[in-house]
């Protein structure tokens, strides 16, 4: 600048947005008469961190070194820019529940992986060095395949190009005929009375054995309704939709005729006619939603919602189909008497204990016959008053409260048993009933069960031979957790430093290490090996793993665990019984799951809201399948949450709330609640384990508070429960 000089200010330069940086020319050092120097005008939104180096004037040559730190706006606050474009997403969500919503962008080192884990990115390839900077996100799985081309033009990115890789599910899976009884009221009248006017003495009176009275009389039920049901034959696409009517789709073949004739006229009332039949038809299924949410009809409602959102179809592999119960139909007198002659002759019938074996897959991928579970029937059942949630708590206040002194450790590990329950021997069962003091005509019942049953597989439309099988249990039946908890009722520690957690199958031994002396802890997984052995349950070394938890500031390498010879894998992380326990006791991968499971379903409710049910139904299905996600297990893990994780939680109820337009309870408050019943249930129960932690004070009126010298234990359940109480 020739006019710069030294008696000119700053303010008389200064432009706004900028900050001025000056080297005025020194008339003495370069020898010239009129003013100059060096000036800088640096944008104040892009650096604001400048510092100058040097500066120099000389008839030579004037200079002016200044060193900036340009602003990079993505490291401002990236969580912020997350939870602002999560909230965006989400609203475009509410908005247009039908749409494939596609987050393209620069991400830099930022993701959605917290604040939206249901959405996937495909872009794994680097687009700036050795970088992947560059994300896309749908929650369409596998849905493109990047692939990097070369730079366009000045650009220091990667192009990438995006490939489709979804198919139409039409394409994917053929169509499926069913063919099923239909229960209307006018058969089942029928059925009841050709049942109610049969003379069922006539089938006991024909025999005196209790397999063939029994095969008789089922044959014969069958037998009439085959006769009096009418049969119905569907043909079902999987892209066919709940309120897809035969009246609607006859409309639409009309309307695609009338297109194809050119005739404009005709096409615009065959449209008019489809979109109304449509509006109507759409209407007369939301009214039948909720009847089916008035008469607590859970799973017609969400048979619905598979076909509307193609969630987990009923033909999918994952599951088995289900199958509705058809409605009474006789006297409960009959099975009362089938059921009575066979307590009495400790004896079960051969029909009744014959088992359809359906294999279910374990994983998504199947590499062998190890990766299905062989089902038989549905349903299960666990001792009263005991819950996941306990065995989880327990086992956390063993780590814990040992964790809480100096120089300490714990190494626990997860045991897995090769098919459990088909492992069992009828005769030891029997043994160590009578030992528990069982009666022995209900021990030779139960023995009689387990013997001799037939089972074949079916595995779509192919069904194998029977054959007759004898040791285990019906893995589904109504009895076998209850049997395998007898039977492994013997199976304790000696050692008051090694405890045993046992729920139903899983099997988890927790040593607690002071000093480094493991002795206790190898011993005693010696013993579990040893009974194991004697009791004929197999050990899967393979899936049995151990986790070690230590928060000692000096550390060595601890010894390897082997189990029967074979070294057990040492894991970071372990799903136990439902829960994610990780080596730190950090919650943020099961909050995480809750999240990605949570934000799933939010597409079924604003699908609902689409179909215009009242706010009431509405929060009715939040409360039975979002809330019931976002609080599973959440006395074990909410206390020792993260602010951040908790934010995210109820991010999802206010996301909820905005669908559903209503106010929600939080998830602090649910927590409380639950907390409160849960500790009221144990303290009301003195033969639950955890009952000896609520130990009231001499005043009767408050609970005395269990001592903590960490944060990690101070938020445990059983602390936090009895700060809880103490504060009503």
């Amino acid at each position: 600048m020739d006019e710069l000089k030294k008696e000119t200010p700053d303010s008389a330069l200064l432009l706004e947005g900028f900050q001025l940086f000056r080297a005025d020319r020194d008339l003495a050092l370069s020898g010239e008469r009129a003013g100059g120097g060096v000036c800088f005008y640096i944008n104040s939104d892009w650096c604001t961190d400048v510092t100058v180096i040097s500066q120099h004037c000389s008839p030579a040559v004037e200079y002016l070194f200044i060193n900036c730190r340009p602003f990079y706006s993505p490291h401002a606050d990236a969580r912020e820019a997350q939870r602002t474009l999560a909230d965006c997403i989400q609203q475009v969500e509410r908005t247009y529940p039908d749409a494939l919503v596609i987050v393209l962008g620069d991400f830099n080192r930022s993701n959605l992986r917290y604040e939206l884990p249901r959405y996937k990115q495909f872009i794994k390839c680097p687009t700036r060095a050795e970088n992947t900077l560059d994300h896309c996100y749908t929650t369409v799985k596998d849905a493109y395949r990047a692939i990097p081309r070369a730079v366009l033009g000045l650009s220091d990115h990667v192009m990438v190009h995006l490939i489709p890789t979804y198919r139409q599910k039409l394409k994917l899976t053929k169509p499926s005929v069913s063919t099923t009884k239909r229960w209307t009221s006018e058969a089942v009248e029928e059925l009841r009375t050709c049942l109610d006017t049969t003379d069922w003495d006539m089938f006991k009176g024909a025999t005196h054995d209790l397999d063939e009275y029994t095969d008789t009389v089922t044959s014969y039920i069958h037998f009439c309704e085959e006769c009096i049901l009418p049969m119905r034959t569907r043909v079902s696409y999987s892209n066919d939709k709940p309120w897809f009517t035969p009246r609607l789709r006859q409309i639409r073949k009309e309307k695609e005729a009338a297109l194809k004739s050119g005739d404009r006229d005709c096409y615009r009332e065959a449209k008019y006619w489809f979109s109304k039949e449509l509006r109507r038809a759409k209407s007369v299924y939301s009214e039948k939603l909720q009847q089916q949410f008035t008469a607590n009809d859970s799973a017609s409602v969400w048979r619905g919602l598979r076909q509307i959102t193609d969630y987990r179809p009923q033909a999918s592999k994952d599951h088995l189909p289900p199958v509705p119960p058809p409605p009474p139909l006789h006297s409960p007198s009959l099975t009362i008497n089938i059921f009575n002659s066979s307590l009495e002759s400790c004896q079960v019938p051969a029909c009744l204990k014959t088992s359809i074996i359906v294999p279910v897959p374990k994983k998504p991928r199947i590499t062998g016959l190890n990766d299905y579970r062989p089902v038989a029937l549905t349903s299960f059942a666990y001792r009263a008053n005991r819950s996941v949630d306990d065995a989880v708590n327990l086992a956390l206040h063993s780590i814990l409260q040992h964790l809480d002194s100096p120089g300490t450790y714990a190494r626990i590990l997860f045991v897995d048993f090769s098919s459990a329950f088909n492992t069992i021997r009828p005769a030891l069962l029997q043994d160590k009933l009578s030992q528990l003091s069982v009666p022995a005509s209900l021990c030779r019942w139960i023995t009689h069960f387990l013997t001799d049953r037939r089972q074949y597989v079916r595995l779509g439309k192919t069904v194998s031979d029977s054959v007759s099988i004898s040791p285990g249990s019906p893995q589904g039946c109504v009895l076998s957790p209850l049997l395998f908890s007898l039977y492994t009722n013997c199976c304790t520690s000696s050692h008051q430093s090694v405890k045993l957690i046992k729920f139903a199958d899983d099997t988890t031994l927790i040593g607690l290490i002071s000093n480094g002396d493991e002795t206790a802890y190898r011993r005693e997984v010696a013993r579990l090996v040893s009974w194991c052995g004697h009791n004929n349950l197999q050990l899967n070394a393979q899936k049995t793993v151990e986790m070690i938890v230590d928060f000692r500031k000096v550390t060595a390498p601890l010894p390897p665990l082997a189990l029967m010879d074979s070294p057990i894998t040492s894991v970071d992380s372990f799903r136990f019984l439902g829960t994610t326990i990780t080596r730190d006791l950090k919650w943020e991968p099961t909050i995480s799951s809750l999240i990605k499971k949570a934000q799933q379903r939010m597409f079924f409710l604003r699908q609902l809201r689409k179909l215009k049910l009242p706010p009431r139904m509405l929060a009715q299905f939040y409360t039975a399948n979002i809330e019931s996600i976002l609080t599973s297990s959440i006395t074990v893990w909410y206390a020792g949450a993260t602010v951040r994780d908790r934010l995210r939680l109820q991010r999802v109820v206010h996301a909820a709330e905005k669908v559903i337009g209503c106010r929600l309870p939080s998830i602090q408050d649910l927590y409380i609640s639950r907390t409160r019943r849960c500790a009221g249930r144990i303290t009301a129960d003195p033969s639950h384990p955890g009952h000896g932690l609520f130990s009231p004070l001499p005043s009767g009126r408050r609970l005395r508070s269990i001592r903590t010298k960490t944060s990690r234990y101070m938020n445990s359940f059983f602390p936090s429960a009895i700060r809880l109480l103490n504060t009503k």
